[in-house]
């Protein structure tokens, strides 16, 4: 038995830019033909608003002028009717031949459909996000996958933040240099200023005192010098002197003595000297001179090791937000393997859905079609024994071709679908219900 619910035949009057209408369409194909604000998708709205309620004919459905509008639709084993005026809308079941017992008539005419209204353009033309939310709910993981998907966003602006932080101090590193100290992730110290004072005083301290033994020295021999210069003087003098001999002896002799105790102080600073090391100030006062230049390198060492620290655990920080993301991506795919879309090979990848591997976008025309019309079917799946609403529409057919047609029709007739087309047109083309001025035409 075959308990598909399409449109026999309707009948319009006074809904929105229509006037009156009635016509049997094709049961597979419906061509709604005419050129713009002729009435066509007056006409769909009409029958759609009437089987699904009012939410698919916006507001004010009533024609200017008219107290009502009627619109009646049989669609083959029930026959119903919507009267609506400015204030109300009222739906009734005229022929029930279902086998259900009437009821709210609102309620059983959804007993028949799980969606109404599905347009097979629009759905084309969705944004890739729209796409996925749509799928998301068909496939009964919507909830789940919110919560992976905000899971996913929150690791994966984590994983951002990581990466960009990383990437400062990498930079901030690279502009400061390295050395190997730094790459061998060792700190350093910087020297004391005043150690280094301390050490340079204590250098000039010795220093003067070495100073000190070497003039003394100086001046010793350059007494022993003028010492022997008056020896010789006064013994060259002797014979002359002979009455000063007895003086000068004595001199000599006071000499002699005086020659002693300054050579024995020069033998014992000269032992002195041998004790004080090598002058050491010069190198000190040149290890001075550079402490603040050492300092500064050694602060910015230390500098670049702490932002190579910073990468690393950035980088780590990274690593495992990647990893998070990776097993996020891994649990929606298998949400969506364990749906039941109407599709084969759906899988996932971010905020969209791909489709055999590729992105809807990047489908062919007949792809993105056929993909579309299942769509638009598994949003009403098949009950058994049970009246099933099969009709869909494309509002803007605009662009439709022959062989997008032939597409349709083909998949129309092999699936049991009636499906509605709006194409405008200035010349009616003798396949489909022609609307001029809110009447058929033809």
């Amino acid at each position: 038995m075959d308990n598909s619910l399409r449109v026999i035949k309707f009948k319009i009057d006074n809904y929105k830019g229509i006037v009156t209408a009635s016509a049997v369409p094709d049961p597979n194909v419906v061509l709604v033909e005419g050129d713009n604000a002729s009435g066509k998708t007056s006409m769909v709205d009409a029958i759609w608003s009437t089987i699904g309620g009012p939410e698919y004919g916006g507001e004010s459905p009533v024609r200017n002028g008219a107290a009502e509008a009627q619109v009646s639709v049989n669609l083959g084993p029930i026959t119903v009717q919507r009267v609506t005026t400015k204030d109300k809308t009222k739906l009734k079941i005229v022929d029930n031949k279902t086998g259900f017992e009437p009821g709210n008539p609102a309620t059983v005419m959804k007993g028949f459909y799980s969606a109404c209204g599905f347009d097979i353009e629009a759905f084309i033309r969705m944004e890739d996000k729209e796409r996925y939310g749509l799928l998301l709910r068909l496939s009964g993981q919507a909830a789940a996958m919110e919560l992976l998907d905000r899971q996913r966003k929150q690791a994966y602006d984590e994983r951002t933040i990581a990466n960009r932080q990383r990437d400062d101090a990498a930079a901030k590193a690279k502009g400061r240099g390295y050395n190997d100290a730094v790459v061998a992730g060792q700190k350093r110290q910087e020297k004391s200023m005043a150690e280094v004072l301390e050490r340079l005083n204590n250098a000039r301290a010795e220093d003067r005192e070495r100073e000190r033994f070497e003039l003394y020295i100086t001046e010793g021999k350059d007494a022993v010098e003028e010492g022997d210069t008056d020896i010789q003087r006064l013994e060259s003098e002797i014979i002359e002197l002979e009455k000063l001999i007895a003086g000068y002896k004595q001199n000599i002799r006071e000499y002699k003595v005086e020659q002693k105790e300054i050579q024995a102080k020069i033998a014992e600073n000269e032992q002195a000297l041998q004790k004080h090391p090598p002058s050491r100030a010069a190198s000190i006062e040149q290890e001075l001179a550079e402490v603040e230049t050492y300092n500064q390198q050694v602060r910015e060492d230390n500098q670049v090791f702490d932002l190579l620290g910073e990468v690393a655990a950035h980088t780590t920080r990274s690593q495992a937000l990647t990893a998070d993301l990776t097993a996020i991506d891994e649990s929606k795919r298998k949400l969506l393997a364990q749906s039941s879309l109407p599709i084969k090979d759906i899988t996932q990848a971010e905020d969209r859905l791909l489709f055999a591997g590729k992105p809807f976008n990047d489908l062919s025309t007949t792809e993105q079609l056929i993909m579309s019309m299942e769509i638009g079917a598994a949003l009403n799946p098949v009950v058994q024994d049970k009246p099933n609403l099969r009709i869909m529409r494309i509002q803007n057919g605009g662009e439709f071709t022959p062989g997008r047609l032939a597409i349709v029709r083909e998949w129309a007739v092999k699936n049991n679908y009636q499906v509605w087309i709006e194409l405008p047109v200035e010349k009616y083309s003798g396949k489909g219900i022609y609307i001029e001025d809110g009447e058929i035409k033809g």
